[in-house]
């Protein structure tokens, strides 16, 4: 059933859904299996998976919430930030990075002062994190993509620069 479901969600049938919320909201089922299914699931806008994807970023494995958070691309900024603004401080740091990159458009000037300290104590871990790694045009490509998300385009063009030298 869980190859049916899959198969049929990576052809881009809706008829998916159903199958996939299901899936990623089983406790029982492997965490990468999971986070697969809301990734998938994203692909299929409705109430109904917005909802399941909601829930998803309580879940008890990190591979699951940050798949949930990374699922939550497509909303408006504002929205995502106030779905998304517990996971700021997650315990673990995958989820963190993944919610950095997942607000990087979002400006700490819009949000609360308490918001705008833990957002742009974020914004510093995945810039640290994609620097630690700037050997790696991988990494640079992120950086790139993150600081032309964030309004800084002169940055993001010697991000790539790099990132092309390096390749």
């Amino acid at each position: 059933a869980q190859a049916r479901v899959m198969t049929s969600a990576w052809r881009g049938q809706v008829e998916a859904r159903p199958g996939l919320i299901e899936l990623a909201s089983t406790p029982g089922e492997p965490p990468i299996l999971r986070a697969t299914a809301v990734l998938e699931t994203a692909r299929f806008p409705s109430q109904e998976a917005l909802a399941m994807i909601q829930l998803r970023l309580d879940d008890k494995d990190p591979l699951v919430r940050g798949a949930a958070a990374r699922a939550l691309e497509q909303l408006p900024t504002g929205n995502r930030y106030a779905l998304l603004q517990p996971l700021i401080t997650d315990p673990s740091k995958s989820v963190r990075m993944e919610v950095a990159r997942v607000l990087a458009d979002m400006s700490p000037e819009r949000v609360s002062a308490n918001g705008q300290g833990e957002l742009t104590a974020l914004r510093k871990e995945y810039l640290d994190s994609l620097t630690l790694n700037a050997d790696m045009p991988e990494s640079l490509l992120n950086l790139g993509v993150y600081m032309s998300l964030s309004g800084k385009p002169e940055e993001a063009e010697q991000a790539y620069r790099k990132a092309l030298k390096l390749s």
